[in-house]
């Protein structure tokens, strides 16, 4: 009996206040959201609760634990949208202005508190803080769901829902052009314009002297592209043999050979990037064997690689190419193989070997000073008894890695790997999929509501959500060569299917 009153009155005010299924919609979506964004970096353990716990004084400290006016501010707004929706809802059903601010603080100090709960599991802090001005804001927006002097929100949310059909297809289409670019700023972004000209290059250590790598270097070339799998193939084949300036490719920058006893550099750098030894008795050279280097030897070029950095500067890419023996399969650090850098926690790119795996980092304004905030690892690909071909490419974000001609990278970073990082949301996957959530999500809810069929809206939804990773993947591919973004696929796909559930539940729920 209560069901059916209460479905008659939902019908009748969705007749009167046809915005209402939009702002229920629009309020749970809003809040999802919230959650996402809340619970990053998705690492929950109990660890985290019990280092709460054992923390002296930890619940008094969590309370009042101090905010900056940012974060106020944030939080203030964080659950003044909601607010706004719980307050016409409130509005709709003939409720006083008192009772609406009233039920949006307790409304508010729930979710709230439900978040700060959560992050208890999580590597954050947190507030009791955080938990009133939540509340606040949620009554803030409340207090504006009822009219102020002449202004009245539900007016202005009446008129919005009536536009024309035209407004929300040329909506859609602005939202199709903004989430398309936002895909693209990995690519634009991930350049080697934030590389330092003073940095030395070095080889076999850092400049701290405290990476040392030990083995045997026979060859090193670098490259201004990054060269595709043939062309890998082609240098192992060729072997570490000096190369003649006749078979000189027009992209390599130098090409240091230690094949012989009088080693040979080439290439368009081979004037102005000379090697001078740190410890020439702890690097012996001999004939067939290379350079081998021992304890905290290294060679560094005798003045910054300026030169080289402004040529690779010009290209965005990169590639490295190393003939390589290690001593041991114990090295770690990473042991620096080759190194661009200042000391350790800053550098323009290092190819390095931690134990039998090989780490390659490259800086860019997304990855970082130091090149760390999405680097690459292989699996246990070397050997400490022979020869090896080690080649390390990067392009506009793109990591490669080969060793004796094939490719042994697990993962080819590419723009699902960066976009959680443009709002710090981790780098695993949960990120991934919280930020598509965020920027697609949106957009494929508001397709679905212009259509008028059950299965065109399903069929809308799910195409307006893959067209920005189509026009992203075609482009990428045909102008920078990369490899098809399977994870952004997959993350689109769900959020399309997400869009797809989501609304037969709805369909459900708000059903005539």
């Amino acid at each position: 009996m209560i069901n059916q009153s209460l479905r008659k009155n939902v019908k009748y005010y969705c007749v009167n206040a046809p915005y209402l299924r939009p702002l229920v919609s629009i309020l749970l979506i809003y809040l999802i959201l919230v959650y996402l964004l809340t619970s990053t970096p998705f690492q929950f353990s109990r660890f985290y609760l019990h280092q709460f716990l054992q923390f002296q004084r930890g619940y008094f400290a969590a309370f009042i634990g101090g905010a900056s006016v940012a974060d106020v501010a944030l939080n203030l707004f964080m659950l003044f949208p909601p607010g706004i929706v719980l307050g016409m809802m409130m509005r709709l059903f003939s409720r006083r202005k008192k009772s609406a601010i009233m039920f949006a603080v307790a409304s508010g100090f729930l979710i709230s508190f439900s978040i700060e709960l959560f992050q208890l599991f999580l590597p954050r802090t947190s507030s009791g803080v955080d938990i009133i001005t939540n509340t606040i804001g949620a009554a803030c927006g409340a207090w504006l769901a009822y009219p102020v002097g002449k202004f009245d929100l539900q007016i202005v949310i009446s008129n919005l829902y009536n536009k024309d059909r035209i407004f929300y297809v040329r909506l859609i289409l602005l939202y199709l052009i903004l989430a398309t670019m936002i895909l693209f700023i990995p690519v634009t972004v991930n350049s080697f314009r934030n590389w330092d000209s003073d940095y030395y290059l070095f080889v076999g250590n850092e400049a701290t002297q405290n990476r040392p790598w030990n083995g045997n270097l026979y060859k090193i070339m670098i490259f201004e592209e990054a060269l595709e799998d043939q062309a890998v193939r082609r240098l192992f084949w060729e072997g570490y043999r000096k190369i003649s300036p006749e078979n000189n490719r027009s992209g390599l920058l130098f090409d240091y050979s230690f094949y012989d006893s009088q080693p040979e550099l080439l290439g368009k750098l081979k004037d102005r990037l000379q090697f001078i030894a740190s410890d020439s008795s702890q690097i012996g050279q001999h004939e067939n064997n290379g350079f081998i280097f021992k304890n905290n030897a290294f060679l560094k070029s005798e003045a910054p690689a300026s030169d080289l950095a402004e040529l690779l500067k010009r290209t965005n890419q990169i590639t490295i190419a190393v003939w390589i023996k290690p001593e041991n399969l114990r090295q770690v650090g990473p042991a620096r193989i080759i190194s661009f850098s200042k000391d350790t926690d800053h550098r323009n790119f290092t190819l390095g070997q931690s134990g039998a795996m090989l780490n390659f980092r490259v800086r860019t304004p997304l990855t970082g000073l130091n090149g760390s905030e999405i680097q690459l690892l292989t699996n246990p690909v070397l050997t400490a008894d022979e020869p090896q071909f080690v080649v390390a490419t990067f392009h506009r974000g793109e990591y490669k890695l080969y060793v004796n001609g094939d490719s042994v990278s697990p993962i080819i970073y590419h723009t699902s790997s960066y976009l959680p990082l443009l709002l710090n949301l981790g780098k695993n996957k949960f990120g991934k999929f919280t930020f598509c959530f965020i920027l697609l999500f949106p957009m494929g809810w508001l397709a679905r509501g212009l259509a008028h069929s059950r299965i065109w809206k399903s069929v809308a939804s799910g195409l307006i959500i893959l067209i920005p990773f189509f026009i992203v993947s075609s482009v990428t591919s045909i102008f920078f060569h990369h490899s098809f973004d399977l994870h952004l696929f997959y993350v689109c796909l769900l959020n399309a299917c997400l869009v797809f559930l989501i609304g037969l539940f709805y369909d459900f729920a708000f059903r005539d």
